[in-house]
């Protein structure tokens, strides 16, 4: 009976261990300190972006993918590797983590730009303008200051007989090419260069890696961010990365992707090739044990995952579940296929007749040329998966393509 219990509590401290490596939502960075990242076959977006911001600090950069594809663990690489550039400091913000992304607003990035390098600064111990440093908080924060009317006229009084207190704007004669920085704005951009410049010695080029905004899905407040929070950071002399929505780079939006210096998109790991399915075989192998997951059920977690490594993980962890509760001892194929039928019912859920009309010519031909937002969102939550730089090509998500085909049928 002891021993019984023994194997019976070694087996769910097994299965526990493998569920928590392979869980989808999991931090990234963690990951990264842990030893747990594999570097992917090809260049890079790492490799492409860190040597143009040792030529040019204060370019920026625009960097789209699908949900899931690693843009948040290439940023931390980025954030990585600018340390071994000798006057570049590389600073990452997960701008979620300072801002409802529903409702962000222009000047939000100048402001989280600001407190990330504030934030910096305290963390290697330096009290370098201290002064400039409170300034930009209390302004990004909230803090107010009340200047006087300048009049004797009674009628510019309150009732109490104090005087007003008003802000007032005056435009100007010339209509500039680009628009005005809003008056926020352009009060919190002028407190970020005097913090950048105060701090020169301590931080030669500032580079801000920002996180999330990706998942904005007002895409005119995006622009608008764009527009007036990136012209007020360059000016104040950093450089930016910027992890944005995919479809900026479609439709009446493409013109926002063009405002940055470069631009660079995470596409699926390929699996048609060898390269690709034995770097998400390392993936696997390098968090949970063969004991566990057998080589042949790796590859097939591998295979329908779809070059995706969220979804490479959601799968995996999803036919280690399979495993334990039917009480096996190591994943079998037949879990891998219950994980993934279950997994592609999911992503089937919702889909519009238009769509899977589009899906399924994905599927027989190959073809996919985004026409209408609903085309768009196919790529975005990835029932569309796109392999390649240069010659790109289609394919559906192998979880979804059996459903797809069984549908034809019918």
């Amino acid at each position: 009976m002891a021993q019984m219990s023994t194997q019976l509590r070694n087996r769910r401290e097994l299965f526990r261990e493998y569920i928590q490596h392979l869980t989808p939502g999991a931090s990234p960075r963690t990951a990264v300190e842990q030893g747990l990242y594999v570097t992917p076959p090809g260049k890079t977006v790492a490799d492409r972006l860190v040597p143009r911001i040792d030529l040019a600090p204060t370019a920026t950069h625009l960097v789209v993918g699908g949900i899931g594809t690693g843009k948040t663990t290439e940023l931390l690489r980025v954030e990585e590797k600018l340390r071994s550039l000798p006057d570049v400091v590389g600073i990452y913000a997960d701008v979620s983590l300072y801002n409802d992304l529903s409702r962000m607003q222009t000047g939000g990035l100048v402001a989280v730009a600001g407190l990330a390098l504030d934030r910096y600064l305290t963390s290697v111990g330096t009290e370098a303008a201290a002064k400039e440093r409170k300034n930009f908080r209390q302004r990004a924060h909230g803090h107010t200051e009340w200047y006087e009317e300048d009049s004797n006229d009674d009628q510019d009084l309150e009732d109490d007989g104090r005087p007003f207190h008003r802000e007032v704007t005056f435009p100007g004669v010339l209509i500039p090419p680009e628009p005005p920085l809003a008056s926020g704005v352009a009060a919190q951009a002028k407190l970020l260069e005097d913090l950048v410049s105060a701090t020169r010695e301590q931080v030669a080029h500032p580079v801000l890696v920002f996180d999330s905004l990706d998942r904005m899905t007002d895409l005119a407040q995006f622009e608008n961010l764009v527009i007036q929070d990136m012209r007020a950071i360059r000016k104040a002399g950093i450089g930016a990365v910027i992890v944005g929505p995919l479809a900026i780079l479609f439709g009446i939006h493409r013109p926002v992707a063009d405002r940055f210096d470069y631009l660079y998109q995470v596409p699926a790991v390929d699996i048609g090739g060898q390269d690709g399915l034995s770097f998400l075989k390392q993936v696997l192998a390098v968090r949970v044990p063969s004991a566990i997951l057998p080589d042949e059920c790796a590859t097939s977690v591998a295979r329908f995952s779809g070059g995706v490594l969220r979804d490479l993980m959601a799968i995996g962890r999803s036919a280690g579940e399979e495993a334990y509760l039917s009480g096996a001892l190591a994943i079998e194929l037949d879990h891998v296929s219950e994980a993934t039928e279950a997994f592609g019912r999911d992503l089937m859920l919702g889909l519009t007749q238009a769509q899977i009309e589009t899906l399924q010519r994905v599927r027989t031909h190959g073809t996919f040329i985004q026409t209408s937002d609903e085309d768009i969102a196919l790529l975005a939550t990835r029932r569309v998966l796109e392999y390649g730089d240069q010659d790109k090509r289609y394919v559906v998500h192998p979880t979804i393509d059996p459903l797809l085909a069984m549908l034809a049928e019918k």
